[in-house]
């Protein structure tokens, strides 16, 4: 409770004090008012050459003409009592002033004015902070965004752009834990602690929709969501670095993203470029001008290097098809003048040949000495070309 000051009288004059009075430190009873102590009154035994105390009856203003110095040390030992935000409790002790009063007081003159700038930190160390930062702060702040869609490809997405919404949104049976939600006044505390569990998690759920739709508006996936083949110009590092990293989108606004895989891009330039340094000093290079002659010198080197591979695998490839003209031209000398033409006319290797002519004939003496035909040369050559080949051997004599 806010107790009355007592009233003090000088000593001296007699008159009341209001505001500030000094008290002997030395004598006791001895108070005196402002005018008489700057006078040096002395009365008893009391000398003006005494140690004094500067004290008041709290009833003068300190920051606010309605407020008195004893109630903002009342103010100031409840909040510490109770707790920053339970003005409440705290205005019961200050019968003069309600309790929204007591927080407007409280908050204009020790946390938004001069005490709170010089003594509440901005920064408190040790203390746990989201870092995440937030997509968006409102959706009354932000501005519908420019969808450059069709109206056809609008119908397939079922997006609306006017409303920036879908007809089918993010777990659309949200709203099922709640619709049948009713509160009763004869609900025990149990009943209606369950009931607004479930509250919490359709809040919980309306939350991640919206979180999702800050998404999609951010990063504009709606238009991007029809651009398929859209070809980036970025390089193929960037597009990897971007494709592994596309999960932290979610937390991070579009700028602090572009800005993220920036610097990733100039962390690894920097590394390359540090590697390289290190190879000019390892080849005892100290000035540019010498590294870029060892530049220089080492692009000729490999071109050098890479005309010599070319030279050696045109030899190598050379080599093997003068030697397989050579095993073709062997094989066709065993072959006569019709099947010759009859390879050529097919685009038949003449060794793939002779193992088809081969199989053909044993097949045609199989099935007269035993009446079977098991066709073992079809799994050697296509199927145009075994009558062509069994025509062939038929004209020569070989199978009947």
């Amino acid at each position: 409770m806010c107790e009355k000051p007592s009233r003090v009288f000088c000593d001296s004059c007699n008159t009341e004090v209001t505001l500030l009075y000094a008290k002997c430190a030395e004598c006791e009873d001895i108070e005196l008012c402002m005018q008489c102590f700057a006078s040096g009154v002395e009365l008893k035994q009391h000398l003006k050459t005494h140690g004094y105390m500067i004290t008041d009856n709290g009833t003068f203003p300190l920051f606010d003409s309605t407020w008195t110095a004893s109630e903002e040390q009342i103010l100031i030992d409840s909040v510490e009592q109770y707790g920053l935000g339970n003005w409440d409790e705290v205005s019961e002790n200050i019968t003069t002033k309600t309790a929204k009063e007591v927080e407007d007081h409280y908050m204009q003159v020790y946390v938004d004015g001069y005490f709170g700038r010089f003594t509440v930190p901005g920064d408190i160390p040790n203390r746990m902070t989201d870092h995440t930062p937030p997509i968006h702060e409102s959706i009354s702040s932000v501005q519908l965004p420019t969808v450059n869609v069709s109206k056809q490809e609008q119908l397939e997405l079922a997006y609306m752009p006017n409303r920036d919404d879908f007809e089918y949104e993010y777990d659309n049976d949200a709203e099922c834990v709640i619709s049948s939600l009713f509160m009763n006044h004869e609900d025990n505390d149990l009943e209606k602690a369950l009931k607004l569990t479930k509250v919490d998690m359709y809040h919980t759920k309306l939350k991640e929709r919206q979180r999702r739709k800050d998404i999609a508006r951010e990063y504009k996936v709606v238009e991007h969501f029809f651009k398929k083949h859209d070809v980036s110009d970025h390089n193929k590092y960037e597009r990897e670095l971007r494709s592994s990293f596309k999960c932290c989108s979610q937390f991070m606004k579009l700028d602090q993203f572009e800005k993220m895989i920036e610097d990733m891009v100039k962390e690894r330039r920097l590394k390359r470029r540090i590697s390289k340094l290190k190879n000019y000093r390892k080849n005892g290079m100290t000035k540019f001008e010498a590294c870029n002659a060892f530049d220089a010198g080492c692009y000729k080197r490999e071109k050098k290097k890479k005309e010599r591979g070319n030279v050696e695998n045109k030899f190598l490839k050379d080599a093997d098809s003068s030697s397989s003209d050579m095993r073709q031209q062997a094989e066709y000398s065993l072959l006569a003048g019709k099947e010759k033409q009859l390879c050529h006319s097919m685009k038949l290797p003449p060794s793939k040949y002779m193992t088809s002519k081969l199989l053909i004939i044993k097949d045609a003496i199989m099935k007269q000495h035993t009446g079977q035909n098991k066709l073992r040369y079809s799994l050697v050559v296509e199927k145009p070309y075994r009558r062509r080949i069994s025509n062939c051997l038929q004209e020569n004599g070989w199978i009947s």
